[in-house]
């Protein structure tokens, strides 16, 4: 909307207004929004340091003069032009502010929208309105105010929530004083209202000033800020030391050169220091002048590295003995072979390692102990000074769990010496291939001893150890391999006895879990403990419903179960020799279900395809898998499912579980065998067409508490059936009894009960001697029912 300058004129209450509000600067005014900062990169280029904008008025002045702010709800500008035409004189100001929706009013003027634009935009638009309309006004509009709106934050940071900010807000603002130690600063996920989304790094920003690396944030913004796989330490040699965040797939080259830049001239990288902090501190010396052994080098969280200089001193100390060469060689480095100083025919080889101030002995020890053979005498070693006429003893095991060696210094020419244990025997019996006397030597631990001894059967849980002196331990070798407990796994000693038991449940589990594998189950172990503990839990891509397992029995039929969420998961058996899948919902092929009373010797017996559960008291619960096509409907459905029908299938009590909403269709299978009804309902992936079986009963009459007809339960007895029917009437009778058939005879004591068996229990009057006769005129008039009920149901059919 615009309006001429003589009709400007005409408008006195307008005019009153401006003149009011005239100013001859613009006020600024903002609630300040509290710790916006910027980033400044400190002097290694390691992290980045907030500073402070001085004040609201410096904010103002910035987002006036940045080209690319942009228009942020809550903004408010101050809209001045110059009075003229001989109505008053000087400047009158118009208030104007930043809608929600991003609307300007303008008031007489119009409105403008400013989603999208940077206040530069803006503004030449505002201008141009005014400028058409009053072109004697010499308009000129300013940002007085900064909008203020909420971000949230999210994910590895001190306490997620909702975060004031305003167009100025750049994302290291926020986040400068809420990160955590293991916070990640790279692959920052920023979600815009739109969906949008975008990657920040804060490390590339600090380093490139990239501002798409550190945006402004917009309202609505949702920010999560991930945690840090890799923060690794560098330093000494290097022009950037400092801690950093390395990205997957970023080697040892990248440390140095993208996030170090690069070695000073002096750096040494024959002898980096690497600190590796695990269950417990460790330090490395590494040779990696090798480019190649820098591409093969492993790097892990939290490790430090230290690249040192070549001023530092070069003297060397000795390590020798009973060196793996094989693996010191694997690793670049150089071993030579040497005179034995025990008089061993093994080979006795010697390295030479070049000593850096402050080194102590248990550096040395921990550094050398993965290159030691399996027969070294750990506790037999020594350090020959070279300023000592006597060695110094060192008790390896004592050194690498921190209780000697922290305070003995290492000098040049020092010699380090591990030599050889003496061999002995220890005995292995139980579920072994063969039992009898190993030889073993030094410090061979339980798992090296019997592990070529093991058979399929075996158990490597509650193995018995007994020692010389008479003491025994149960050991557990999962503890060992899944959780390091090396008090699971001890050194062997001479005259040790070991015997292992045969595993009573060896089960398997594979699919989406995170270790899938074959486990030995403790005898209170439930399949809650397969899954969580042993496997580690299920994977996002599980699909739970339509797990399975394959028991070890003659059939080899594959049982469908359902794991989800709130199922009694533990009352399903876990036996000897299980095989438990879970399935992701990736690979599932799309089928439909037919299930309950069917024949076995009818299912199709691959195990893509069929299944077999569990339905107490009936006959076996079977299950068919059936490939889904597209249009097929239920009377297609239930033509397929009629030819694997069992005898006892209830054809009348049938019905559809639709998998899409749970809902249950009552099926007539008669009326769709005649081709009536069902062409309508169509059959969608996973539906479950479900046959039950027809029920039946066993009449418990005579001198109980509640006589009457009572479910047939498959290997149930006598007993079973009183106690269901209210047990014996101790007013009434003794509690002997009797069982006759459908037909009136009489069984012989502990015949089985049968379906329709009458079950009469002698009252203690005269008139037992009537009740079987009552009981079988019953039954007999109960089957008369049935077969009526039958033969009117066959009319029907043959006259529709």
């Amino acid at each position: 909307m615009t309006i001429g300058y003589k009709s400007f004129v005409l408008k006195p209450v307008f005019l009153v207004l401006l003149l009011a509000t005239a100013v001859i600067m613009p006020s600024y005014s903002q609630t300040a929004v509290p710790g916006q900062t910027t980033l400044e990169t400190d002097s290694s280029g390691s992290d980045a340091s907030p500073v402070t904008i001085a004040s609201l008025d410096d904010r103002l002045n910035l987002a006036n003069t940045l080209p690319d702010y942009l228009v942020t709800p809550g903004d408010t500008y101050a809209l001045s032009m110059a009075a003229g035409g001989g109505i008053s004189s000087g400047l009158n100001r118009l208030e104007l502010f930043v809608e929600e929706d991003y609307t300007v009013n303008m008031a007489f003027l119009g409105q403008v929208n400013g989603r999208g634009k940077t206040f530069s935009q803006l503004k030449q638009e505002i201008l141009g309105i005014v400028r058409r309309a009053y072109p004697q006004s010499s308009p000129a509009l300013v940002l007085t105010g900064l909008g203020n709106f909420e971000v949230t934050l999210k994910g590895s940071v001190t306490s997620a929530g909702i975060i004031r900010a305003d167009g100025l807000t750049r994302l290291s603002a926020i986040l400068s004083s809420r990160l955590l130690p293991y916070s990640s600063n790279r692959n920052i996920t920023i979600t815009h209202r739109n969906g949008q989304t975008n990657q920040a790094d804060l490390f590339l920003f600090s380093r490139t000033a990239d501002p798409a690396m550190n945006p402004y944030l917009r309202p609505g913004d949702e920010i999560v800020v991930p945690r840090a796989d890799r923060r690794v330490t560098i330093s000494g040699s290097v022009y950037r030391p400092g801690t950093y965040t390395l990205l997957p797939g970023e080697t040892f080259d990248d440390l140095i050169h993208h996030y170090g830049d690069g070695l000073l001239p002096q750096a040494d990288l024959s002898n980096v220091t690497r600190t590796r902090t695990q269950e417990r501190v460790t330090r490395d010396y590494l040779d990696l002048s090798n480019p190649s052994a820098q591409t093969a080098l492993a790097i892990i969280n939290q490790d430090e590295f230290v690249i040192p200089s070549h001023e530092v001193n070069q003297d060397l100390y000795y390590v020798e003995g009973a060196l793996d060469v094989l693996k010191i060689e694997n690793e670049g480095q150089e071993v030579l072979r040497a005179e034995s100083t025990e008089g061993t025919a093994k080979p006795w080889y010697r390295q030479s390692r070049r000593l850096i101030t402050g080194l102590s002995l248990q550096d040395v020890v921990r550094s050398i102990f993965p290159y030691l053979t399996q027969d070294a005498a750990l506790k037999d070693a020594y350090l020959l000074k070279s300023q000592a006429e006597e060695p110094l003893p060192v008790d390896i095991p004592e050194v690498l769990v921190g209780k000697f060696g922290q305070n003995i210094t290492i000098e040049p020419g020092d010699r380090l010496v591990i030599p050889y244990a003496q061999t002995f025997t220890v005995l292995v019996r139980g579920a072994v291939e063969t039992s009898g006397l190993v030889s073993v030597s030094g410090y061979t631990r339980l798992s090296d001893v019997i592990s070529s001894h093991l058979l399929e059967t075996s158990s490597t849980r509650n193995i018995l150890l007994e020692r010389a002196d008479g003491t025994r331990r149960t050991l557990d070798l999962f503890q060992y391999t899944r959780y390091g407990d090396v008090t699971q796994n001890p050194y062997m000693l001479p005259g040790d006895s070991i015997t292992i038991p045969r595993a009573e449940r060896k089960v398997t589990i594979s699919g989406s879990v995170y270790r899938p594998g074959t486990y030995t189950l403790l005898p209170t172990d439930t399949l809650t403990d397969l899954i969580e503990r042993y496997a580690e839990g299920m994977l996002d891509d599980a699909d739970p419903v339509n797990a399975s397992v394959i028991r070890n029995n003659r059939e080899q039929i594959k049982e469908f179960i359902n794991l989800s969420i709130g199922q009694e998961i533990n009352a399903i058996p876990v036996l000897n020799l299980d095989a438990f899948t879970i399935p992701s919902v990736n690979v599932r092929q799309s089928v439909f279900f037919i299930e309950g009373a069917l024949r076995a010797e009818r299912l199709t017996t691959t195990e893509s395809s069929d299944a077999r559960v569990t339905a107490a008291g009936l006959e076996p619960w079977l299950r068919e898998r059936k490939d889904f096509i597209p249009g097929t409907n239920l009377q297609d459905a239930v033509r397929q499912a009629y030819p694997l029908l069992a005898q006892q299938a209830a054809l009348g009590e049938a019905y559809l579980v639709k998998a899409s909403s749970d809902e249950h269709i009552p099926v007539n299978f008669i009326e769709m065998l005649l081709g009536e009804g069902g062409r309508t309902i169509t059959i969608e992936p996973y539906d479950r067409l479900v046959v039950p079986y027809r029920q039946f009963w066993v009449n418990v009459q005579g001198a109980v508490n509640s006589p009457g007809f009572i479910p047939f339960v498959e290997g149930r007895g006598v007993d079973y059936y009183i106690d269901v029917a209210g047990g014996v009437n101790p007013q009434a009778g003794s509690g002997s009894y009797e069982l006759r058939t459908s037909g009136g005879d009489k069984k012989k004591p502990g015949e089985p009960v049968q379906p329709m068996d009458t079950v009469h229990v002698h009252r203690n009057n005269v008139n037992a001697s009537i009740g079987p006769t009552l009981g079988t005129i019953g039954t007999v008039l109960g089957i008369v029912g049935s077969v009526l009920s039958l033969v009117t149901t066959i009319i029907s059919l043959a006259n529709p």
